[in-house]
């Protein structure tokens, strides 16, 4: 079954065994109050277009919550997750108008309900990530 079809999953049921990738863009807390509105909207439309052609590319499905500077996605394994982090990270940042990308990645049963992915695995990719400097991917 692909990732896709398990964020496709009545709510409340388990998505089964899934690598959770957590990748955030680094650096636009301190100036997001300097970016006017439209630049940010460029900025969060540019981000996810690039983890939307990743993901596409390795059978992965954004579980969608995302909060502009962080995306979550799932994928059929470890491997997958790690190929579209690295991916993510490679991205012509310069012409893409990015800031940089760090990713943590995790794999374990996870609960996908009301279109949020919980469980250990979301919270170890999520420590994974912010223990990741940036342009780099964190895996366990």
């Amino acid at each position: 079954m692909s990732a896709t079809a398990m964020v496709e999953l009545r709510p409340g049921t388990t998505g089964g065994r899934l690598a959770v990738g957590v990748a955030e863009l680094t650096g636009l807390a301190p100036i997001r109050r300097f970016l006017d509105i439209p630049h940010l909207e460029r900025m969060h439309a540019a981000f996810e277009a690039v983890c939307r052609r990743a993901l596409s590319r390795r059978d992965g499905a954004f579980v969608p919550h995302h909060d502009g500077e962080s995306v979550v996605y799932v994928a059929p394994s470890v491997d997958d997750a790690i190929a579209i982090a690295q991916e993510l990270i490679a991205r012509d940042q310069y012409n893409s108008g990015l800031l940089p990308v760090r990713v943590g990645v995790a794999s374990g049963t996870v609960l996908l309900t009301q279109g949020r992915c919980y469980g250990p695995a979301v919270d170890l990719a999520t420590l994974r990530m912010a223990a990741a400097p940036p342009g780099t991917v964190s895996a366990t």
